[in-house]
């Protein structure tokens, strides 16, 4: 899911199909109004302003562009872990007691969260996340995440390069 905005888009408008169609299975979503639209806003925001500063640090040229953009994700960051400890409700996912919306629109960001130490609230959530019975098959390993972040870096790098020369 961290390929583009139109992937992470794509997907949780899957995750949101698959929802709906299967009303027998338990609802990812909360079933209160507005916990629903806070659910949507939080995955809107990551998508829409925080994974473009992710981005940002990829393309960065210069250190101090680069530590700007790092401060900026950090910033997202805390913002993310306040939404956590409000949504949780102190339980153990954004979904409250089980994996929900929200939980699955951050789950692709977990390669971050394994490092960062300013958002405790939000390691803890992503240690249950990576272990709960449901994803611990599909997530991939440590090694596997620094591999395929070095690939994705490096593609954003040439696509900011090229387009810098237009």
């Amino acid at each position: 899911m961290v390929h583009g905005d139109k992937s992470i888009c794509e997907s949780l408008n899957i995750v949101e199909y698959m929802d709906e169609i299967w009303p027998y299975a338990p609802s990812i979503f909360p079933f209160d109004p507005l916990e629903h639209v806070t659910a949507r806003f939080w995955a809107g925001y990551l998508k829409d302003q925080w994974f473009p500063s992710l981005k940002a640090i990829g393309i960065a040229e210069g250190k101090d562009t680069r530590k700007a953009a790092i401060r900026q994700v950090e910033k997202g960051l805390v913002l993310l872990e306040g939404a956590f400890v409000k949504c949780s409700k102190g339980k153990a996912f954004f979904g409250e007691d089980q994996i929900g919306y929200l939980d699955i629109a951050f789950g692709c960001f977990l390669c971050l969260l394994r490092v960062e130490e300013k958002t405790p609230d939000l390691l803890k959530w992503a240690h249950r996340f990576c272990s709960n019975a449901v994803v611990k098959d599909v997530m991939p390993t440590t090694e596997n995440l620094i591999e395929s972040d070095g690939i994705i870096m490096g593609r954003m790098k040439g696509v900011a390069s090229s387009t810098s020369k237009l």
